[in-house]
This record gives structure tokens, C-alpha cells and sequence, in this order.
């Protein structure tokens, strides 16, 4: 059942009990037992260590216990202030696994449970990682796109620039051929020798 007591005794942990005496342990520091509400019996308001809904934590907290069905594992609902059965993980195929029907205070003897943080943490790193690389593999291909169009950008002004110096130099070096009776063969330059049949057809 719903208690809204159990919101001031929520605590977020980084493991849960893994067995009863571990279990016992935490329950006697949390003493359950003494927190006021108004919910059920003193002695029925006890520890938990449970998942929570989003399968990325355990949380501490003392709640009413709830039987859990369907060979699912327990989880704490903040908004609801209630223990219920998880709708994602189970605890039905592991090497003990957990039967139709048990109690929330339980949940350590069905370790599988608690491995469901352990896959959902594992599984979102190496999405992270698996993200980083292909932006560090985008950002590398761009680096070299750009460098390699620098390069051949600067390779055809060199190319142009040799061609124009190569017709100015043959025009003073050979003065009986001005530039527009220069055989094409002379200059082994295609745009310029296009250049200068556009011309002899303007002064034909």
C-alpha cells in the first residue's frame, strides 16, 4: 500500500544487501521500526533495498511489504510512495531464481535483480563510447577533407601561375614570335593555349 512516510527515509545507494545477514545489517541501522506513519504497524513498516523504476539505482527505503508477483523483481515508485513489481526485470532465469509469488523483503536472495542496474550501467557506457567515436571518426574525416582540398586548391594556382609565367617568359625570351603566333605546342598549358585561339579568332 501506498505511505507517504516512506518519502522522508529514501536513501540512494550504489549496492543493495547480498545476503540475510547483510540484509539484517542495514535493516537495524535504517530502524524502520521508529520512523512515525500512520500506514500500517510499527512492525510492518521494515527495510527495503530495491531497484528503482528506471533501472539505474538502488534505493534504501522503509515501506509496508508487498508480495511480488510474476517472477519480477521489486522496485520503489517516488511518485506513488509504494513498492510494486517491476514491469522490465526479472528474476526467473537466474542459477536461483525467484519463484511466482515472495515477499519485497526478500529481494536479496534473487541477486539477478540487483545485476539489472549492473547491464543497464554497462549498456549505457558503451552507447556513450560507441557515440564519442563516431564524432571523433566525423570530425577526423572532415579534418582530412579539407586539407586534402587545401592542397590540391593550392597545386592548381601553382599550376596556373608556371603556365602564365611560362607565355610572358617565351614573349621577351623569343621577340621574333609575339605571344599570339606562339605554336601550341610550345607551352604544354591547355587553358592558356585555349586562351589564345579565343584570340586569334577575335583578330581573324
Amino acid at each position: 500500500m501506498p505511505c507517504t512516510a516512506s518519502e522522508k527515509t529514501l536513501t540512494e545507494v550504489s549496492q543493495c544487501p547480498k545476503n540475510q545477514l547483510e540484509w539484517v545489517i542495514e535493516a537495524e541501522k535504517a530502524n524502520c521500526s521508529s520512523v512515525y506513519q500512520t500506514c500500517v504497524e510499527a512492525e510492518e513498516f521494515v527495510f527495503h533495498c530495491v531497484l528503482n523504476t528506471k533501472l539505474t539505482g538502488f534505493l534504501q527505503v522503509c515501506a509496508p511489504a508487498k508480495p511480488i508477483h510474476g517472477k519480477m523483481c521489486p522496485e520503489y515508485n517516488i511518485r506513488g510512495n509504494i513498492i510494486q513489481e517491476s514491469l522490465s526485470a526479472g528474476c526467473g532465469t537466474d542459477r536461483i531464481p525467484c519463484p511466482p509469488v515472495y515477499l519485497s523483503t526478500e529481494a536479496y536472495k534473487y541477486q539477478e535483480c540487483y545485476h539489472s542496474v549492473k547491464y543497464n550501467e554497462n549498456k549505457t557506457e558503451n552507447n556513450g563510447t560507441e557515440f564519442n567515436l563516431h564524432n571523433s571518426n566525423c570530425k577526423t574525416e572532415i579534418t582530412y577533407c579539407l586539407e586534402l582540398f587545401s592542397v590540391l586548391a593550392g597545386v592548381l594556382i601553382l599550376l596556373n601561375v608556371g603556365c602564365y609565367f611560362g607565355i610572358w617568359r617565351k614573349r621577351f625570351m623569343d621577340k621574333g614570335n609575339p605571344v599570339t603566333q606562339l605554336p601550341l605546342s610550345d607551352v604544354n598549358c591547355p587553358e592558356t593555349s585555349a586562351m589564345i585561339n579565343d584570340r586569334h579568332v577575335d583578330h581573324g
